[in-house]
């Protein structure tokens, strides 16, 4: 396969150019830090985010610190990017 100017495409390598979960190419980019959305994005409600293949919630917790975790609820797996801090 050639590309626009001539030049020969090489195959695609899924060891480097897949990111998801239990990939090598993800393992290694999940060793780095990653910008997620804006803190000005992280008010009241959480935010859900896709990173790496993975669907994420980032949110503020009662302190106003930022967090990020799994997007289900590990108990009733609902969708906590619909879910509010509270006491």
């Amino acid at each position: 396969m050639r590309s626009a100017y001539g030049l020969k495409i090489p195959k695609e390598d899924p060891e480097t150019t897949h990111v998801g979960p239990g990939t090598p190419g993800g393992e290694l980019l999940r060793r780095y830090w990653h910008p997620v959305c804006l803190s000005a994005d992280l008010r009241d409600l959480p935010k859900r985010v896709r990173l790496l293949g993975e669907d994420l919630v980032a949110f503020r917790d009662g302190k106003g610190r930022p967090g990020l975790c799994f997007y289900l609820c590990s108990h009733r797996a609902t969708s906590l990017e619909y879910g509010r801090i509270e006491e």
